[in-house]
């Protein structure tokens, strides 16, 4: 059983370019939860629930309904 560092490096590099990619969509991943919780945030210092966020039938909260 001989070595070929041809296929070894092309194989290093495949696995490298696989976690490039998976890295770049964990960023996307988080920036998108970062902009949901900066959203969420955004409800929460509009709200005038007293429970901020809880509503009821009675006294509805225009921003959650």
């Amino acid at each position: 059983m001989s070595f070929n560092s041809a296929t070894f490096f092309r194989g290093i590099d495949e696995i490298k370019t696989r976690l490039d990619k998976i890295i770049q969509l964990m960023e996307l991943r988080n920036s998108i939860y970062q902009a949901q919780n900066e959203m969420r945030a955004g409800e929460y210092l509009n709200c005038t629930c007293h429970n901020k966020g809880k509503t009821s039938a009675v006294n509805p909260c225009p921003v959650h309904g």
